[in-house]
């Protein structure tokens, strides 16, 4: 499993990735990528937008592509909802009186 995007990448990442993606998908194993970044975004990420157009065609050649939206399973039933703006008033800073 990889995660793409919450870990920074350097340059020369995408090679070394594009070689792992290669040979799982030549011996027809599986593999799992989480992301919060859209596809089209992975070329900023990985600093090669060819080479994440080309991971992302090899990976949904014989693959799925699963998009999950809404709001956090591990906040449910918190009063916490990061997908929500937070009310003005919660945002500002009440400084004590002097």
């Amino acid at each position: 499993m990889a995660e793409m995007s919450y870990l920074g990448y350097g340059p020369g990442a995408a090679d070394i990735f594009f070689q792992v993606v290669d040979r799982r998908y030549h011996k027809g194993r599986p593999i799992l990528f989480t992301t919060n970044k859209p596809l089209r975004q992975w070329g900023r990420v990985l600093y090669d937008p060819e080479l994440a157009r080309a991971i992302i065609d090899s990976t949904l050649h014989q693959g799925e592509y699963i998009k999950l939206s809404g709001s956090s399973y591990r906040l449910r039933g918190s009063k916490l909802d990061l997908d929500q703006p937070a009310p003005a008033e919660q945002l500002q800073t009440t400084l004590p009186s002097a």
